[in-house]
């Protein structure tokens, strides 16, 4: 989204220059920005997981977890990812991409809660000090990016609000895949079906039919393929994006079905240190090229907030899972219980 490069049209350099995302790059160019197009690809490529599923993993499941039924329930999490996707497409270039990798701990405690009301689990007093915690730790990464940048607050209610819908999606998901016994490759590849035929009509949508800056429409196909076929880099990101996207996807898919939704998110959490190195890297190795600006990130004087926010978020989430325990503090003697509850029968089954 912010890599940068020359339009097939006319630019604007007041106002390229004033718009946020284009700030970094060089006199002339723009910032890519095709949000439609970028959407639109990555719901395509989760669609080859279907083709997996029905020549590999159908022989070993349930007819019923491939009925007709089974298609339409797929619709639900398809609806809310679609409009989480959409919200963070949309959010994440008016911040830090390590910011929003942050904010995805919000999505453990939007899993929480909805595992609470819609899977009726029981949560203990440490993972609701988990949750907690949580919060207050994406608070502190928020105030980082709103004291350097003000105006990114419509930002970070997108990326926000995009992983509330997100966490729902998980849950719905852990529900089908749990209960309905719907495979995970059956399910990512019908979620890409949904996601490509609506996104693509989307694309045609706001190229043919809304006007806009971009070429005079709100997003110009014909612009995204003309910058596609003269940037070398973009067409190595669009050969590796895909791919990765569907794999992902997948795996993600599959932590939920043998996990939880909340560990899924808690994984997603564990991805944000390795982001933000990599970006500072970028920044300082690259800082006589555009790309380290455009696709790198400075350490400033609040750049502290994000790293304390960061650790507040990965002990919560730890705390959560239980990988970091405080005996002292809390009792986790339920797990005890239940072992207690069912060795009468397993000793009757034995």
């Amino acid at each position: 989204m912010k890599f940068c490069g020359e339009p097939s049209y006319g630019i604007d350099y007041i106002g390229a220059a004033d718009k946020y995302t284009n700030k970094y790059c060089p006199i002339g160019e723009t910032a890519f920005g095709k949000g439609v197009f970028v959407m639109t690809v990555g719901w395509t490529a989760m669609s080859p997981a279907l083709i997996y599923f029905y020549m590999v993993r159908k022989r070993h499941s349930d007819a019923k977890s491939y009925s007709s039924k089974a298609v339409a329930l797929v619709a639900v999490p398809s609806a809310l990812d679609m409009i989480s996707t959409v919200m963070s497409v949309f959010g994440s270039p008016w911040i830090s991409l390590s910011l929003a990798f942050i904010f995805k701990g919000a999505r453990v405690v939007f899993s929480a809660l909805l595992t609470v009301l819609l899977l009726k689990r029981r949560l203990y007093a440490y993972h609701w000090t988990g949750v907690v915690l949580c919060i207050a730790g994406l608070i502190v990464a928020a105030s980082s990016q709103l004291f350097s940048e003000p105006s990114t607050f419509v930002g970070v209610l997108l990326v926000l609000g995009s992983e509330m819908f997100k966490g729902m999606r998980i849950v719905v998901e852990e529900r089908f895949m749990k209960t309905n016994k719907l495979d995970p490759c059956f399910l990512v590849g019908i979620e890409g079906v949904y996601g490509s035929l609506v996104f693509t009509v989307t694309l045609l949508v706001v190229w043919l039919a809304i006007g806009g800056s971009d070429g005079g429409s709100f997003e110009n196909l014909q612009d995204t393929i003309f910058r596609i076929s003269n940037s070398a880099g973009l067409i190595a990101l669009f050969c590796v994006y895909p791919i990765i996207t569907c794999i992902t996807s997948v795996v993600s898919a599959v932590v939920t079905k043998n996990l939880s939704a909340v560990h899924n998110g808690l994984i997603s959490v564990l991805r944000v240190g390795i982001l933000w190195v990599i970006e500072l890297i970028l920044f300082y190795t690259l800082a006589g090229n555009s790309f380290g600006k455009q696709l790198g990130e400075p350490w400033t004087r609040y750049s502290i907030l994000k790293l304390v926010g960061f650790l507040i978020v990965l002990f919560s989430t730890l705390l959560y899972d239980e990988d970091i325990r405080l005996p002292q503090i809390f009792k986790y003697d339920h797990q005890q219980k239940a072992v207690e509850h069912l060795e009468p029968n397993t000793i009757e089954a034995k």
